[in-house]
């Protein structure tokens, strides 16, 4: 019974291996070509061609329409006393990094006083750091346009002009 099927359209039993029925002449491959072309479509293919025509529909009205721009957010401009901080911040906190690499314990630095001039190119900074000892040195260096200078008749004589104190600043981006 397994290798025979009826047709459809007489009701008679033939070879399930026949394509065409010898009672009615029915054509059995085209009721499977029938089946496969009437293959259900699941809700998810209508869901997605409804988001790509809303897609399509997005782009084409900002294509075409000449009112709607995108928004740009405006960059905030800085005064030219913020740009200076800025500045002044910049170099205070590349010789804190250069005295903290100099050293031979770096996680022992406390900055204890750090000052620049107006323009950023004089820094001074007043550190305590741990030796070869284990003890805690107190220490100064002038960083003058980034090169460092210890000798103590230097730093007295140019630091008294670094007005601006940053060391709350600098040790937090340490």
């Amino acid at each position: 019974m397994s290798d025979e099927k009826q047709c459809p359209k007489c009701a008679e039993t033939i070879k399930a291996a026949a394509v065409v029925c010898k009672h009615c002449g029915y054509n059995f491959e085209q009721q499977q070509v029938q089946l496969s072309a009437k293959k259900k479509r699941g809700c998810w293919f209508y869901i997605l061609c409804f988001l790509g025509l809303g897609v399509v529909a997005n782009g084409l009205v900002l294509v075409f329409n000449p009112d709607i721009k995108p928004t740009v957010p405006a960059t905030p401009t800085l005064s030219a006393d913020q740009v200076a901080d800025q500045t002044r911040l910049k170099s205070a906190v590349a010789a804190a990094k250069a005295v903290k690499a100099a050293l031979r314990d770096p996680d022992s630095l406390v900055v204890e006083r750090i000052g620049t001039d107006d323009a950023g190119s004089l820094v001074c900074i007043e550190y305590r750091a741990r030796n070869g000892f284990g003890g805690m040195n107190r220490s100064f260096v002038a960083f003058k346009d980034g090169s460092p200078k210890e000798e103590a008749s230097y730093f007295n004589k140019s630091c008294p002009k670094a007005v601006f104190i940053l060391t709350d600043r600098v040790n937090r981006r340490l």
